[in-house]
């Protein structure tokens, strides 16, 4: 006797209209149907980095350890109280307070480190000079300059797969992969839904992203999960 076979599809959860399309999902990844796409819009580049090192504080009054950013100056005094800790504290708090300050602040006070981090990406020139200086007994190590992140990229209009602390336009849901894919090696075109009703737990993500990191901007997609 012949039986026949149903398979059910799991991915789909309901009647929701599907839009379907192609499109180009980037070199690198081997992904399964249902993996949720983000489109790449533009690498988000990189940022520079600046730290100082911080050591053998002496605690007097009437003193003033002032970071210099471009033009502005952050000015903190000290006292016969003040410990390291609140020196750094204080210049970072100063940081925060200015929003109009293109760089954004931290320390370590166990290591004495500050370090100041591009609000955004691309290269600062030397209109944005930073110094540290201090009236106080205080050592600052010669500053350290680095990137964070890489270089700025156009956009390619490319799929990967959602990645919610992306900054490339990929952190964005777009698509669901309709079919597998193999792009190992070299882009490959695919298969795509733009829009229709989904299961969650048949959808894959980048790694550390769920479904409830993206649900929210699916939605406003058509694309809704379940």
């Amino acid at each position: 006797m012949l039986t026949d076979s149903f398979k059910y599809d799991n991915l789909l959860a309901g009647d929701f209209p599907r839009v379907s399309a192609t499109g180009i999902v980037a070199s690198g990844v081997s992904l399964k149907r249902g993996a949720v796409l983000g489109k790449i819009t533009g690498d988000a580049g990189a940022k520079q980095v600046v730290s100082f090192v911080l050591s053998d504080f002496t605690a007097e009054d009437d003193k003033k350890t002032t970071l210099t950013i471009g033009e502005t100056a952050y000015d903190f005094d000290s006292t016969a109280e003040s410990t390291l800790a609140d020196v750094l504290d204080g210049l970072v708090a100063l940081v925060a307070a200015d929003d109009a300050c293109v760089y954004g602040a931290e320390a370590d006070s166990e290591t004495g480190k500050l370090t100041l981090t591009a609000k955004e990406v691309g290269a600062h020139d030397e209109s944005e000079v930073l110094t540290l200086e201090s009236t106080a007994t205080i050592t600052i190590s010669d500053k350290s300059v680095d990137v964070e992140g890489k270089d700025a990229e156009p956009a390619s209009g490319k799929l990967a797969p959602v990645d919610k602390d992306a900054e490339d336009g990929s952190e964005n849901p777009y698509a669901v992969l309709a079919e597998d894919v193999d792009a190992t090696s070299a882009d490959a075109v695919a298969p795509l839904y733009l829009s229709g009703h989904f299961n969650a737990a048949a959808l894959s993500f980048a790694d550390g992203t769920v479904a409830a990191d993206v649900a929210d901007k699916a939605r406003e997609l058509g694309i809704y999960i379940a």
